[in-house]
């Protein structure tokens, strides 16, 4: 975990996660955060470790999630510039 927010510039800033599925072999989970000062002003998440996996233990082998959000200077959430394909919340 790294906090980038003290980069940020005015106006809209981006920032893009993705999740890769290396070996397809098994389910994935993930949990995408964006924390100011100890605090998380935005996140998503999918599956839970060791319980059950991302869109009911979708095996798919690759990236398997790829998501853009914009958030401004405040750490005030904007919008989702890139839809999640398969980034689907449980």
């Amino acid at each position: 975990m790294a906090d980038v927010t003290h980069d940020f510039v005015e106006g809209e800033n981006t920032i893009r996660f993705n999740c890769e599925n290396a070996s397809g072999d098994a389910g994935y989970t993930y949990t995408f955060e964006v924390i100011k000062n100890n605090k998380i002003v935005w996140d998503i998440d999918c599956g839970k470790a060791v319980v059950q996996g991302c869109n009911n233990d979708d095996m798919t082998q690759g990236m398997v999630c790829d998501i853009t959000v914009a958030i401004d200077k405040n750490c005030n959430f904007k919008k989702i510039l890139r839809e999640p394909v398969k980034c689907l919340k449980h």
